[in-house]
């Protein structure tokens, strides 16, 4: 699936994932942000155990393979190889 991200200057483009939640994973967001969060992390919803994560998924974030899709970005020229991952608007 492609996801808005915010890039260079502000503009923003479509990143490509594989996805390892549910669909309506950002419906659910409010549901589960009162579960505890992962330790020391205060500015983003990030959780060890993320309910909304499918079995398939996880697997996928495991071995890291979650983020090859991304590489059609860097190939676009719409994300760098390296550096940190753009941000979400609401980031």
């Amino acid at each position: 699936f492609s996801q808005a991200r915010v890039g260079f200057h502000g503009d923003t483009f479509r990143m490509f994932k594989f996805r390892s939640m549910v669909v309506d994973a950002e419906t659910r967001l409010a549901d589960t942000s009162t579960l505890h969060r992962a330790e020391g992390n205060v500015v983003l919803f990030k959780m060890r155990n993320d309910p909304r994560i499918t079995p398939l998924g996880r697997f996928l974030r495991r071995w890291s393979l979650d983020e090859l899709p991304q590489l059609v970005n860097v190939f676009l020229g719409t994300m760098s190889l390296v550096g940190p991952r753009p941000p979400l608007a609401a980031e």
